[in-house]
């Protein structure tokens, strides 16, 4: 009798430990199966059609498989002036990697500026915060307006300014070669990119022990020098990952030229003047089918050509920006 309760109640509490487990094994797959359903969907599967549209064409009776072909057809046009769409879009994309070669040292003065309190940091910190709060769309057409020049009812304020010295320039004029658009995407590009790059630097800087800027106080240390002795080196894991974001940001570089040519009326401008590869992506899909599978084809053909390039400064990265404990 005795032995008979003891197994049944072993017997018990093995079902409870048994439910209590399933319970748990159940909301462990509750948290996972939603990210891993979004990396199934929004990843895995858009990566494998991108990749096998690369493989097809568009045929009579739908999709072919063309193997190499897309390929073979598209990758010489990066490099062919003959093909401004391609040749163009392909240099203009490098220009993310020079503007953010002008935002870092920006980015790493003003964050030191702000973490040394500088008279009037609280205002500084609002303005260079402010574009990064507003919409990309309403930030270009407001930068827009300010060189706009060729509405008949309205002249930007820098346009106004410069047609009363008897300067009359059409700064986002793309009907022909023009010699202002580009320098005018660097002037926005790095506005508007400068106040997140701040936040992140002041991150970083926030880190320092102020042990060790006590120590360069006592050796005499000024601004400048406390700045590139003390401040960089300690943040040169976040300056090493800025590097890495701005050689792969030439992937993402293209609502900044498409916004500020939105009024063109050719794709990109005269003789694509203003395209990047993001841009003809962007329109290539919104074309049909051959549109996407060309989309897909230029996508993975830059990827591959951009590989040996983003391997290598990640190599560099990792010699020169160690990880740092302080």
């Amino acid at each position: 009798m005795i032995r008979s309760i003891t197994t049944k109640e072993d017997r018990e509490i093995e079902n409870k430990k048994s439910r209590v487990q399933t319970r748990h094994i159940m909301f462990y797959a509750s948290l996972i199966l939603y990210p891993v359903i979004q990396w199934a969907i929004f990843w895995l599967y858009v990566n494998v059609d991108t990749i096998a549209l690369t493989f097809m064409q568009n045929g009579a009776e739908g999709l072919e498989f063309a193997g190499l072909k897309n390929y073979i057809d598209i990758v010489p046009k990066f490099f062919s002036e003959e093909y401004p769409e391609f040749h163009n879009g392909f240099l203009n994309s490098f220009h993310a990697i020079f503007i953010n070669i002008i935002i870092l040292p920006l980015a790493i003065i003003s964050s030191f500026a702000f973490y040394k309190r500088v008279p009037f940091v609280k205002f500084f910190r609002v303005m260079f915060y402010l574009p990064s709060m507003v919409s990309m769309l309403v930030l270009t057409m407001s930068f827009r307006y300010l060189f706009e020049n060729n509405l008949n009812t309205f002249v930007g304020p820098v346009a106004f300014v410069f047609k009363s010295i008897g300067v009359d320039i059409s700064w986002l004029d793309l009907t022909g070669p023009s010699a202002t658009f580009w320098p005018l995407v660097y002037i926005y590009a790095i506005w508007s990119g400068l106040g997140v790059n701040v936040i992140m630097m002041c991150g970083a800087m926030q880190r320092i022990s102020e042990e060790v800027i006590d120590a360069g106080k006592l050796d005499g240390l000024g601004f400048w020098r406390e700045l590139c002795q003390v401040a960089v080196p300690l943040i040169m894991p976040t300056v090493g990952v800025f590097v890495f974001s701005g050689v792969v940001s030439v992937f993402s570089f293209t609502y900044q030229p498409m916004f500020l040519a939105m009024s063109c009326q050719t794709s990109g401008g005269y003789n694509y003047q203003a395209y990047t590869l993001g841009w003809y992506i962007f329109d290539q899909i919104r074309s049909g089918v051959t549109g996407r599978i060309n989309a897909a084809t230029v996508g993975i053909s830059w990827s591959l050509i951009m590989l040996p390039l983003i391997l290598l400064v990640k190599f560099a990265l990792n010699k020169i920006t160690p990880d740092i404990e302080y």
